[in-house]
């Protein structure tokens, strides 16, 4: 009874990993191409994403539902989608480039149905990041350029620092401090903030042996850490690999490490038990993309590839949903054009009906010089108001998934020893090679021997391993039609307690004992049934065990009488 409540456990989870996780791409209809650049979620759990229209690189946003379905879709003409994020009010902050205007990037506003609350532009080439905080948004982009706009639009505060490059990404700690990180030249740049904006310090990071190091993400933890991601190389690009990196909130580096055969280390967020989650994809080959996971003392945890058989393609986001599930999101690329791609998995990287192989990651120690360096701050700028022309954007979502099915049917989960079963094959696709395991059972199908047994079918495509699994149970007694209860008062009805028997057992004992372990009844004869009486009195209403052997193989339960 165990092992079946602990398949059908195993079965509910199951069930419970296939509705909610996906591989997806999002499309538009006809030759257009779209590619994705971002992804969030609201508090509720839907599924923000954004990304622009190859042909004209108007900017899009959809709002998916928890599963991938498409709820809407907005057009915005003439701005680029750079970044966007959830709120905590339930609206939806995007920060956007200008096309039509030199040098003009923005942040607008949208409520949970697509309808622009306000839009703020201001002078910078190009954004990168947006956070959204209880208070504001914060923004990062060129020119080592930080900015925070209240909820309502206004400007609160902005920071430039007069050193070349580009800050990609920022992250607010519990105790109200901003941590910044890009690049500079060929140094990582990570520069600390107060909350209310003021530049405290900034330092240059630059791995040793003449390598550089480009910073793409950042992730604060609640332990006073925080971790840079990002790719390094030499100046000419080669040798590129995986760079994280962890340092104390005074810039202090605790420890650096290395990841070979990376190409751009894309995006990082903290997921569940303090796990730092990135996606990344291999260097020269653009058909693999993958998720990596380590703990906050640098050590690998796990690696998954999302390839996508057939098609090249690339992981650029990351973000956990509010239930920890991991959210992520690129780009495909097949025959006919560019899709967006999107992907949901649970907090270990697994897919339900979709196969992500480990990847053997070598992560190693990588020494690197922290520079500190004391900037100056460039002139302030202003916010505008800004209007965007909003269009219905038609978007659709179809599956990446390769299913692999593995279902079958059996003749019957109960039979006697010594009897056989037959299997009925179901759902069968073609390239899948299937295997069965049938652990005691002859090549016919047949137990000879009593027990509980597991037949498992499995399917294999490329490498990719799915299965399923259905209990048999090989025993004279009838398990599902024992009863709990008993009422011996005479009617002839439920008057006595007896187990049920698929087949008569050859050899057979049972025994009842009431609450205080005192032996109620015992019979080795499968027939014989129990009256209600102890000691030849009417045993009290109570709860009694008992406690069986049929052809070697034990039983026990619970049987209420009721007088």
């Amino acid at each position: 009874m165990i092992k079946t409540l602990q398949i059908q456990l195993l079965l509910l989870l199951s069930l419970s990993l296939q509705a909610q996780t996906f591989k997806k791409a999002i499309s538009i209809p006809g030759i257009d191409f779209f590619n994705t650049v971002g992804i969030s979620t609201l508090p509720d759990g839907k599924i923000i994403v954004g990304g622009n229209r190859m042909s004209n690189f108007n900017g899009i946003i959809s709002l998916l539902d928890k599963d991938g379905q498409m709820i809407w879709s907005r057009e915005f003409v003439g701005v680029e989608v750079r970044d966007c994020s959830g709120t905590i009010d339930g609206d939806i902050i995007v920060a956007v480039r200008s096309l039509v205007e030199f040098e003009k990037s923005g942040l607008i506003k949208l409520s949970s149905n697509g309808e622009v609350l306000w839009y703020r532009k201001f002078d910078n080439a190009l954004l990168s990041n947006v956070l959204a905080l209880s208070d504001g948004y914060i923004v990062v982009g060129d020119e080592l350029f930080m900015m925070k706009v209240s909820t309502s639009g206004q400007l609160m505060w902005q920071s430039s620092q007069d050193l070349p490059g580009q800050l990609l990404d920022v992250q607010q700690t519990s105790d109200g401090f901003l941590y910044a990180c890009g690049h500079s030249a060929q140094y990582g740049v990570l520069s600390k903030y107060s909350a209310g904006g003021a530049l405290l310090w900034t330092k240059l990071i630059e791995p040793t042996s003449g390598l550089t190091a480009d910073f793409t993400a950042i992730v604060t933890a609640p332990v006073d850490r925080v971790f840079l991601f990002g790719t390094t190389g030499d100046s000419g690009g080669a040798g590129m690999g995986g760079l994280v990196m962890g340092f104390d909130t005074q810039g202090s580096m605790l420890w650096s490490k290395g990841i070979s055969g990376l190409g751009l280390v894309e995006d990082a967020v903290l997921g569940a038990g303090n796990t730092l989650l990135s996606v990344s994809n291999f260097a020269n080959q653009s058909s693999r993309s993958l998720i990596f996971a380590m703990n906050t003392s640098g050590d690998l945890l796990w690696s998954k590839n999302y390839e996508i058989p057939g098609l090249g393609h690339e992981l650029h986001n990351i973000t956990v949903t509010p239930d920890q599930y991991i959210l992520a999101t690129g780009i495909t690329e097949h025959s006919t054009g560019d899709d967006g791609y999107f992907l949901k998995a649970d907090a270990t990287g697994n897919i339900a009906d979709c196969c992500q192989p480990d990847n053997n990651l070598n992560v190693t120690y990588l020494p690197a010089v922290v520079k500190p360096v004391v900037p100056n701050l460039l002139p302030n700028i202003s916010l505008q108001i800004g209007f965007v022309t909003v269009d219905t954007a038609d978007l659709v979502t179809y599956s990446l998934c390769e299913p692999i099915p593995t279902g079958f049917e059996v003749s019957s989960d109960t039979i006697c020893p010594g009897e056989c079963i037959s299997i009925v094959q179901m759902d069968s696709l073609p390239g899948i090679i299937y295997s069965f395991e049938t652990p005691g059972a002859d090549a016919g199908f047949c137990y000879p021997i009593a027990g509980i047994y597991t037949i498992v079918r499995k399917g294999d495509l490329n490498g990719c391993e799915k299965q399923s699994a259905k209990q048999i149970l090989v025993s004279g007694v009838d398990i599902k039609a024992i009863p709990t209860a008993f009422t011996p008062d005479g009617d002839g009805v439920n008057d006595v307690f007896r187990l049920s028997f698929v087949c008569p057992p050859a050899k057979f004992e049972m025994q009842v004992f009431d609450r205080w372990g005192n032996k109620a009844f015992t019979t080795r004869d499968p027939l014989m049934a129990w009256d209600g009486k102890l000691n030849g009195e009417d045993a009290a209403s109570d709860l009694y065990f008992w406690r069986a052997v049929a052809d070697g193989m034990p039983y026990k339960g619970e049987i209420v009488l009721i007088r």
